[in-house]
């Protein structure tokens, strides 16, 4: 019995040493993790962004195939004005433009893919339980037309060219997922 007691006195101060151990570990992970996943919203879209959290396989490489919607979108005579405009407000037209559309994107769960010039490409996937991609997209589209002719009013008034895009949209099978090289992944679709 005289030796359990001192074994039972020094585990009693190493006992809350490991718990204040683990949590602090725990802390710094929940920290380590905000850092990261605030750095990687500014990368990925929002929809993926939880779809990554709530399912980490997703981020190996590879993909499936899927049945998706894909919204192509670029501004008409874009060319002709970065022709003549200045490169600042190219890309202030750009910035705007971009940001406007993805906040369309998002709010019907798009992803957008990458952007291309003044290009957007985005796709929409089908929820587990159904195939709503179509509709988002058409949605989509529809909301991004809107925006388009509200930012036509405004350049207007500013004096600048006329804005308008146009929208493309197509759906079928495509392969979903982390592809490319492994020094270059993106979450991309092909097909």
């Amino acid at each position: 019995m005289g030796v359990l007691i001192p074994v039972l006195e020094v585990m009693i101060p190493l006992s809350a040493t490991i718990t204040f151990m683990l949590i602090f570990m725990i802390y710094e992970s929940q920290v380590k993790m905000g850092v990261l996943e605030g750095s990687l919203s500014s990368f990925l879209s929002p929809p993926l962004m939880e779809k990554i959290k709530n399912n980490p396989d997703m981020l190996k490489l590879g993909g499936e195939r899927k049945r998706i919607s894909v919204i192509f979108s670029d501004i008409v005579g874009f060319t002709q004005f970065t022709d003549k405009a200045d490169p600042a407000e190219v890309q202030l037209v750009l910035e705007e433009y971009f940001s406007d559309m993805a906040k369309i994107i998002f709010k019907n769960k798009g992803i957008v893919d990458k952007y291309m010039g003044d290009g957007i490409l985005a796709f929409f996937e089908n929820p587990p339980d159904g195939v709503t991609s179509a509709q988002a997209s058409v949605k989509t589209a529809v909301e991004m037309k809107r925006r388009a002719e509200i930012l036509d009013k405004k350049y207007k008034e500013q004096k600048r060219f006329p804005f308008a895009i146009c929208v493309g949209i197509a759906t079928g099978y495509a392969k979903v997922g982390n592809i490319g090289p492994p020094e270059k992944v993106d979450y991309t679709i092909i097909g």
